[in-house]
């Protein structure tokens, strides 16, 4: 028998994976309480999401020396999973440790290790279960495959995080769905290169395996097709508030972001809209349209009436040449087309496409929807792929390969499990992360509210379903749209509730305990502030303003907000008329500092009752025990209106990129 060769990464370890407020230290264990219950367990070494099975033993895996990584040799994939854990190590400890080069060879280190073994035997747990042994000298983590190795060191990260010595335990876990993702609008708002890279480490450490990047809007198309420069050159900017605002991503960028998430067993999965939120690209390209008319890329939210013509086979040799070039740098066996809040305005006078539908047999505008995504879908799958669409491609009809992603409530997952199509539920109750998680701030512009506790709630699979008709469904995505968020809110959006969200797609929906996913989630915030997660915090009330205040001639009103200004970053300030009939409209917000001005922003605005106006200022030199005020241009249509309002203020880290 050949004798196994093994690899061993000696690493000094002075403290485990990523350094950050150590949580309360779990208690000592009597013999007799070696093996507690698993509800027990999992809260005592405070996963997130909880896993599956855990069973504590009696004592604390512990290293006064250089524990090993141990791994075969042959086996590149477990070589580069242990070069990850030795990265996350380095990381920790702030700096090199000088360790040698792996020595092959070696069966045991003398001193404390941690294993990876795949398991055939393990293949109950799926693709992405694993086991996890720890020891007093020993942990062992062993997977049927290496994407459950991988997570194994993501709760094995967590469990030792600040942690010394560590519990020693034995858990068995898997995943309850194999699709469990996220959504970033970078459509509406620019997102950098560096904050995608983050947010699937984010994602990754909580367990999510898909980043779904929504790549095209009406406000913008980010992603560069060299068939069609326009669509980046005209299609990917826009005139917001006096300037040149947008971006996008060169295709050298996609592929090196789609390689990073791989490397995390993320799947990044593409959305390129149509035959609505067309808007960018027919600015690009008008004869994309049923009118050919000239268009600016939309500056303002909403549904708009320029959509793609399906009448035209120029149409479908765009959308074909463009999803060439889209799966070339997206290997997922799925892309999403969209397919939602298409306004069939122009189709209904448009000769073509009513002798598309005359030619084709169908009945109306909706079957002539539904007639491009079954064109789309035939494409797809010549080329190897699969359509995702919103559940709005129900009304025209789909084939039963298209993957239905059902947003408007549960309904859709319904109906398309019914029929036999695979689903991915992402209803606006629970999903939907742009709206508040807090009462105090739902106002009209958000129209509804998403508390972590319905997040955690949440549950892919409706109750009206058979076994049979549940097993079509995927799993679930949280939707972070970016009508109301720029780049530097999106971490506050995100965090907790995705916390929540990862938990209820992976977790047993038996498990769930939401008194203690609480308190586990309190001794998992410093870990996120270890990762540089601004998770949500409350709005803080730094002025007022009453009756009379403002005239028919622009008046400035100052607040003095020297005790909020902390530091360096960006300060979003929104106004809320709590009081009166009467509009007051706002011109600019500026901050000043010893009565110099260090930050504007210009946009006109008007007060509101059931909403806000909202501006953002920057400070880059913070200046300890400076005088800090703001001063707002407003003006009235009234002498002396009746308007009485307040002003709310919340602190965000500053990520670099422009705002509005």
């Amino acid at each position: 028998m050949k004798k196994k060769r093994l690899m061993i990464i000696a690493i000094a370890l002075t403290c485990w994976f990523v350094a950050a407020a150590a949580p309360p230290h779990l208690g000592p264990q009597s013999k007799s309480a070696a093996v507690g219950r698993s509800a027990a367990a999992g809260s005592a070494i405070s996963v997130i999401p909880r896993p599956a099975k855990v069973a504590l033993r009696s004592g604390y895996f512990e290293t006064s020396g250089k524990p090993g990584i141990l791994f075969k040799s042959r086996d590149k994939e477990i070589a580069a999973l242990a070069s990850y854990l030795d990265g996350l190590w380095d990381e920790a400890l702030g700096h090199k440790q000088g360790t040698p080069a792996p020595e092959a060879g070696i069966s045991e280190p003398a001193g404390s290790s941690i294993r990876l073994d795949l398991n055939p035997s393990l293949k109950h747990l799926g693709d992405e279960g694993y086991r996890l042994k720890i020891d007093r000298r020993r942990v062992h983590i062993s997977a049927p495959k290496p994407a459950g190795l991988f997570y194994a060191i993501q709760t094995l990260r967590q469990i030792g995080l600040g942690a010394r010595p560590i519990p020693c335990a034995e858990i068995e876990d898997t995943p309850r769905f194999g699709w469990r993702g996220m959504l970033l609008d970078c459509g509406r708002h620019f997102m950098s290169v560096d904050l995608v890279k983050r947010y699937i480490d984010l994602l990754a450490y909580h367990k999510m395996n898909v980043f779904h990047w929504h790549l095209t809007e009406d406000q913008g198309w980010r992603l560069e097709i060299k068939r069609y420069p326009r669509l980046t050159e005209i299609g990917a900017w826009r005139a917001q508030n006096g300037k040149r605002y947008g971006g996008f991503y060169t295709q050298e960028e996609v592929k090196d972001v789609v390689a990073y998430a791989a490397a995390r067993y993320v799947t990044v999965v593409p959305e390129i809209e149509m035959p609505g939120h067309a808007v960018a690209a027919i600015a690009a390209y008008p004869e994309l349209s049923c009118t050919g008319r000239p268009i600016a890329v939309e500056t303002h939210w909403g549904i708009f009436k320029d959509v793609f013509c399906p009448g035209q086979e120029s149409t479908f040799k765009f959308i074909q040449n463009v999803l060439d070039e889209v799966c070339g740098l997206f290997p997922s066996i799925y892309i999403h087309i969209g397919g939602d809040e298409c306004p069939k305005h122009y189709w209904k006078t448009c000769p073509h496409c009513q002798a598309r539908i005359k030619a084709e047999g169908l009945r109306n505008e909706d079957e002539l929807q539904g007639y491009l995504t079954r064109r789309v879908d035939k494409y797809m799958l010549s080329k190897g792929r699969r359509i995702i669409g919103w559940d709005e491609i129900l009304e025209g009809g789909v084939s039963k390969t298209a993957v239905v992603q059902s947003w408007r409530g549960l309904a859709g997952a319904v109906a398309a499990a019914k029929q036999g199509n695979p689903v991915i539920s992402s209803p606006w109750d629970g999903t939907y992360f742009y709206v508040p998680q807090v009462r105090d701030e739902v106002r009209l512009n958000y129209r509804s509210l998403n508390t972590l506790e319905l997040a955690y709630a949440f549950d892919p699979v409706p109750a009206e379903l058979t076994p049979a008709q549940a097993s079509f469904i995927m799993g679930g995505e949280c939707c972070l749209w970016a009508e109301y968020t720029q780049q530097f809110e999106v971490d506050p959006q995100m965090f907790p509730r995705l916390c929540a969200l990862a938990e209820a797609l992976w977790s047993p929906p038996g498990s769930k305990d939401f008194a203690d996913f609480k308190a586990r989630l309190d001794k998992h915030y410093p870990r996120l502030e270890a990762l540089g997660v601004d998770y949500h915090k409350p709005e803080v009330k730094v002025g007022e303003w009453k009756d009379g205040d403002v005239s028919r001639l622009w008046a400035q009103l100052w607040w003095d907000v020297t005790p909020h200004i902390t530091g360096n970053g960006i300060y979003r300030v929104n106004f809320i008329q709590n009081a009166g009939n009467d509009e007051v409209l706002f011109q600019w917000l500026a901050l000043f500092e010893d009565g110099r001005e260090i930050s504007r922003w210009t946009e006109l605005n008007r007060s509101q009752t059931d909403g806000f106006s909202k501006y953002a200022l920057r400070v880059k030199d913070f200046k300890p025990g400076a005088k800090y005020t703001l001063r707002l241009s407003a003006v009235s249509s009234k002498d002396k209106p009746q308007s009485a309002g307040s002003l709310w203020l919340r602190y965000f880290k500053d990520n670099g990129i422009d705002l509005w």
